[in-house]
């Protein structure tokens, strides 16, 4: 085999790998900008279930509870994150992410500020992952 055949050989061999590390980093990048918009997503519909909740006057049995409606807004926003979550590779954001969501099922606690204030800061760590 020629020298020059060797030497493109093993230029080709090293962009090979590099565009294979800007792929797999650029995939990485992209999941956690879904996960952040689903974060948004639920933070958004937690948000208008409790503006909902605090203004709620009578209904009658006819109409659906509006606080209900937001209620089931948000458990699809929630499986949505969690579909998103699953996308992406397992570390220890991830799974914070899935905890604080299992630990929070009950209305009253992702309705709670302490709720809110924890997701928020993994959200941001979200972001950050995104960028």
């Amino acid at each position: 085999m020629p020298e020059w055949a060797t030497t493109w050989a093993f230029v080709a061999c090293i962009l090979a790998g590099a565009t294979l590390w800007y792929m797999l980093r650029h995939d990485t990048k992209s999941d956690w900008a879904e996960v952040h918009k689903s974060m948004t997503n639920v933070l958004a519909t937690q948000r208008s279930a409790f503006a909902v909740r605090g203004s709620m006057g009578a209904y009658s049995s006819a109409s659906q509870n509006p606080f209900d409606e937001r209620r089931i807004q948000y458990e699809a926003a929630v499986t949505q994150l969690r579909g998103q979550l699953n996308r992406v590779a397992k570390d220890s954001l991830s799974t914070r992410i899935g905890e604080l969501l299992d630990r929070n099922r009950d209305t009253s606690q992702w309705l709670s500020e302490n709720f809110v204030k924890a997701f928020e800061e993994l959200m941001d760590q979200a972001a950050e992952k995104a960028r």
